[in-house]
């Protein structure tokens, strides 16, 4: 169909008009959504472990009060009875006793030797990420680093989950410059987190000494490292190796695990 005919006029019929308004079809594909297997998680670092099979979740078991209802509010959390009474939808508020504030960084710059296939994976993984971690509750935001800054917090949020979905539609990759140093610049002025993971698909020794930096600051890091071989190079090793050291999670994914259903992360 390339256009629909609208005719109108006055009861007796001596006028009409019409107006055709063309019609363009448009399909938006999102990036494909995985379905992802959380082998180990994070474990509260008060508690003296590093990776454990439960993620510590926001305790929201306390009502401090109620609010009217907003746009991203979960239905769990409607209190009926407040509602009933004043007759607008109201919902619970929460005193947080501890909380987990998640930070998903994508790394949006082109790298030397890299192909397509790996940049659309590190955008489908970052989505299935978000995805999986806002099932359990968690308080998450996203981050795309490139020349600009892309920040998403999410939080439940359904337009900043929107904004998200359709910047990941639209969004290409960059011409190759040192994420190291965008991404150092990022974490000096980053507001308090509790976990960040790091979806990348090239790393070099500066890049590995940023994240050994931000990692200080941090209770929980963790590196998705998406790559092209079934097994890593021995650079590659190298360089990774220092940040399990350091009680840094790292996760690697070969492109052909990624078309394995579910995929498996594994931070043991």
């Amino acid at each position: 169909m390339e256009k629909v005919t609208i005719q109108t006029g006055e009861i007796f019929g001596f006028i009409k008009k019409s107006y055709d308004f063309k019609i363009e079809n448009t399909f938006v594909v999102y990036p494909y959504v995985h379905n992802i297997r959380l082998m180990s998680d994070m474990a509260s670092y008060e508690q003296g472990g590093v990776i454990s099979n439960q993620l510590q979740q926001t305790n929201t078991t306390v009502a401090s009060g109620i609010r009217e209802y907003a746009p991203g509010d979960r239905f769990a959390w409607i209190d009926w009875k407040q509602t009933a009474r004043k007759q607008t939808m109201m919902t619970k508020e929460f005193d947080r006793e501890k909380s987990t504030d998640i930070l998903l960084v994508h790394d949006n710059y082109r790298h030397e030797r890299e192909n397509q296939l790996l940049y659309e994976a590190s955008v489908e993984m970052s989505l299935s990420l978000i995805e999986k971690l806002e099932k359990k509750d968690y308080e998450t935001s996203f981050l795309s680093i490139g020349k600009r800054a892309h920040l998403f917090e999410l939080g439940h949020n359904a337009h900043q989950k929107s904004l998200m979905k359709n910047y990941l539609l639209t969004v290409r990759q960059e011409e190759e410059a040192a994420f190291s140093i965008r991404f150092r610049e990022e974490m000096s002025h980053l507001n308090k987190v509790d976990s960040i993971f790091l979806v990348l698909t090239s790393i070099d020794p500066f890049l590995a000494e940023a994240i050994l930096e931000a990692r200080q600051r941090i209770k929980h890091f963790a590196v998705i490292y998406i790559h092209p071989e079934k097994q890593l190079t021995g650079d590659e090793k190298h360089i990774l190796e220092p940040l399990r050291f350091s009680d840094i999670a790292v996760q690697e994914l070969s492109l052909e695990q990624l078309a394995t259903d579910p995929v498996e992360v594994n931070f043991r």
